[in-house]
């Protein structure tokens, strides 16, 4: 019975030690897995505060695309309407190019017209002097007569 006693014993404190052993394997698994659980609550928090992060640089690259968008389109309306303005004034320097040729000929015509005129007056001046010489020579000789 002694015998049985001490091998219940030694029994008993094997099972003890292989107890104690897997209660430390257990309470090392406990803490690498809480280790774990804590790790993976941090790299959720982390996830989910990037996501919050690419959302709002997302939201404010939307909203500078929208603003670059609105300049273009701004942009692009003034140089539609300065365009229309240039060709607005071409036309309007084409039809000033236009008039002033047109008054150039006019005045090139009045001054050959006034010219002429000039001439013509002049030739009658000098017809009418010379007539006016003769009818007083004419008139001198019928009074001398």
């Amino acid at each position: 019975m002694r015998e049985k006693l001490e091998a219940v014993q030694i029994e008993l404190r094997k099972s003890s030690e292989t107890l104690t052993t897997i209660q430390q394997n257990l309470d090392n698994e406990r803490k690498a897995w809480a280790e774990d659980k804590k790790l993976l609550e941090d790299t959720i928090a982390d996830m989910s505060s990037a996501e919050r992060s690419i959302e709002n640089a997302r939201a404010s690259r939307q909203g500078e695309l929208q603003q670059l968008e609105g300049r273009a389109k701004s942009a692009e309306e003034k140089y539609g309407r300065e365009v229309v303005a240039h060709a607005e004034s071409i036309k309007d320097v084409e039809e000033l190019r236009q008039r002033l040729a047109d008054t150039k000929l006019a005045i090139r015509d009045a001054t050959i017209t006034a010219e002429t005129a000039q001439a013509k007056l002049s030739s009658s001046e000098i017809s009418w002097g010379q007539q006016k010489k003769a009818l007083e020579r004419e008139v001198t000789e019928l009074n001398v007569r």
